[in-house]
């Protein structure tokens, strides 16, 4: 149970190093709108910023698929989620409250950059408006799961 524990510890850590590249992205992103005067170029580069917007929100997508799949795959477990991570870890407290501190560095990840690129656009509001209710449903233990050929990635419940 220790070497799964160490490598679920090493993925969730991989999660949060590309949630932090993301994050910091997209700071530098909102601050090359902010600090942009001519009205035409601040237009060129939000419309830019929108499709760059919904790549990297795909990435969070997979990212957190991907992650979810593999901590699954490690526990013999589809659809494992950090909630049922955690819970897994009652006999091991000290672990359980690394977990616990990386699920809480994800949450607050996942929420500044949702924050970061909620700005006045309508492509950028419905998107992170969606994401935050993602985010939200995701710490009510749910989890991601590929489903179908085209592996269209949904959020499924589960019971953690």
């Amino acid at each position: 149970m220790r070497e799964e524990i160490k490598n679920a510890g090493n993925i969730l850590n991989d999660l949060i190093s590309s949630l932090e590249e993301l994050v910091e992205t997209a700071l530098k992103k909102k601050e090359i709108i902010l600090t942009d005067a001519a009205d035409s170029q601040k237009l060129v580069n939000i419309i830019t910023k929108e499709r760059n917007l919904t790549r990297d929100f795909k990435k969070v997508e997979l990212s957190l698929a991907a992650t979810f799949k593999e901590i699954g795959t490690i526990f013999d477990v589809e659809g494992m989620n950090l909630s049922g991570l955690i819970n897994r870890l009652v006999d091991f407290p000290e672990e359980k409250n690394i977990f616990i501190e990386k699920k809480e560095k994800i949450d607050s990840l996942l929420d500044s950059f949702v924050e970061l690129n909620n700005i006045n656009t309508s492509l950028l509001n419905t998107n992170a408006n969606y994401y935050r209710y993602l985010f939200k449903k995701l710490n009510k233990s749910n989890t991601y799961r590929r489903e179908n050929k085209k592996q269209k990635i949904n959020l499924v419940s589960t019971t953690a």
